[in-house]
């Protein structure tokens, strides 16, 4: 059974989007959707020893701008945030040498079109965990449909029998669509339980960048991160 999973490129993703793309045989770049100012697109948040930091790419870009024709008007927050990675996880146990050497040589030189930075960071942290799925744009596949329509069709193109949604798809995916079409949906829940962060915190921090559980566990992540993902039938999610 061929399992697919779709997401808008997003920066130095979360962990919950980590986990739908390891349990996919192929995972999809929705990289020609409109473009959302300050959301996962162009931000994320690190942990500091004051809480949690968030980093952000300036645009500038309009609401409605497709996400792949997002130009960034200068390279100066690559430097910035390099140096705020380097001040939260410089003493981090899992903050390696390799892994520091890598990811700097991506903040040394990025792209001025903000989905292919993101894809960058991603395909990055996707290696670094061990995640093997292959990876594609929605835009490669010309497809022009919107809505729950378009994910349905970008499912169709490829194959899938199966498609992994994120929490929000009950609420906007004509499941019964799907369903004619031969194909299951499951519906993620993401347990964001704790992990051991490096700085001793009240609480722990929730909704970081999978950077942070890279960083602090290491070799151990794809484990964790997949230990923390259910799945369920869009049926058994629903409230009636």
């Amino acid at each position: 059974m061929t399992t697919v999973s779709i997401h808008q490129p997003s920066y130095l993703v979360w962990p919950p989007l980590l986990e739908k793309m390891a349990r996919a045989d192929l995972f999809i770049y929705l990289d020609d959707v409109n473009y959302s100012k300050n959301s996962e697109i162009n931000r994320n948040r690190i942990l500091s020893a004051q809480g949690p930091l968030w980093l952000t790419i300036p645009t500038g870009a309009e609401m409605g701008t497709p996400i792949n024709e997002v130009r960034l008007p200068d390279r100066h927050w690559a430097t910035k945030h390099w140096k705020s990675i380097l001040n939260c996880y410089a003493k981090a146990p899992c903050f390696g040498r390799e892994e520091r050497e890598t990811l700097e040589e991506l903040y040394r030189s990025p792209s001025d079109e903000l989905y292919k930075v993101n894809v960058a960071f991603t395909n990055w942290l996707r290696d670094r965990i061990g995640i093997t799925t292959p990876t594609i744009l929605a835009s490669s596949l010309g497809i022009a449909s919107r809505s729950s329509q378009r994910i349905l069709d970008l499912c169709m193109a490829v194959g899938a029998q199966r498609y992994l949604s994120g929490p929000a798809g009950p609420h906007y995916l004509d499941v019964e669509s799907f369903e004619r079409a031969g194909i299951e949906v499951l519906v993620q829940d993401y347990d964001h339980r704790p992990y051991a962060q490096q700085f001793r915190l009240p609480d722990f921090a929730m909704w970081l960048s999978a950077i942070d559980m890279l960083f602090n566990v290491g070799p151990r992540c794809l484990e964790e991160i997949l230990a923390r993902g259910q799945w369920a039938p869009v049926a058994a999610t629903l409230v009636t």
